[in-house]
């Protein structure tokens, strides 16, 4: 996908964004309740962790999983990729604002590979940092003192709860503790990761995604640490 179409598609997510954030926090949720509701038993929500690099695609995902009675968002860690990290931390924390819940915590993360220099397209990252047509509130709270590294370090060393991560950028804040910490993989229950491409070009066209291409050195640690339980959504066993 060549710059100026994937700057067309963001423009589209950008409104598609407004308009579902609009539709899940505006409007009010009674008018789409039943009339006789009844009761219904259901388990506790799923706590997730999410790892963002607050694309606006990343801002969908929040919002959907924002309105599901069976996710609970226990934390947002921001890391450098299509946002760099003060701008990304702001959008997140005002996009949290606007969606009603300001009291999920979030952690600025890396601002930088592990890593070589590689980047996403200027063009690309000035549209996630300014986030234009989109108006977002001012944000009622700041982001937690603590980095990203060290919260994952210290939510992960608590063995009797293990996390679920949703990796939706690249893989530097969980590569740099995995580096430092490899027993941390032993307190992940389950790990979902947006990245790589199979019998497709991906977005460089060679094979590769930006999201594994950045960090490449993050993206390895996790693989290797990860492997052994490793499985395809088929079930197909990787290590």
């Amino acid at each position: 996908m060549g710059i100026d179409s994937f700057l067309r598609f963001r423009g589209v997510a950008l409104a598609l964004g407004a308009s579902l954030v609009s539709g899940l926090f505006i409007l009010p949720r009674a008018a789409a309740a039943p009339i006789h509701p009844v009761p219904v038993r259901t388990a506790a929500p799923a706590p997730v962790i999410v790892d963002t690099d607050a694309g606006t695609d990343d801002l969908l995902a929040l919002a959907f999983l924002l309105g599901r009675r069976d996710v609970h968002i226990e934390a947002i860690t921001v890391v450098n990729g299509l946002c760099h990290v003060p701008d990304g931390v702001s959008n997140i924390l005002r996009f949290l604002q606007l969606a009603g819940h300001p009291e999920i915590p979030v952690y600025a993360g890396s601002t930088s590979p592990l890593s070589g220099n590689a980047a996403f397209p200027a063009a690309w990252r000035k549209d996630t940092d300014t986030l234009p047509g989109v108006t977002l509130p001012t944000a009622t709270v700041k982001p937690q003192a603590e980095s990203a590294e060290a919260f994952l370090e210290r939510r992960l060393g608590d063995r009797n709860r293990p996390a679920r991560i949703l990796a939706l950028g690249p893989l530097t804040n969980i590569g740099a503790l995995l580096r430092v910490e490899p027993w941390a993989t032993e307190a992940i229950q389950e790990i979902v990761i947006m990245g790589g491409a199979i019998s497709v070009p991906g977005n460089l066209g060679d094979g590769g995604v930006f999201l594994t291409a950045i960090p490449p050195r993050s993206g390895i640690s996790i693989w290797t640490r990860l492997r052994p339980r490793l499985r395809s959504r088929q079930g197909r066993r990787f290590g």
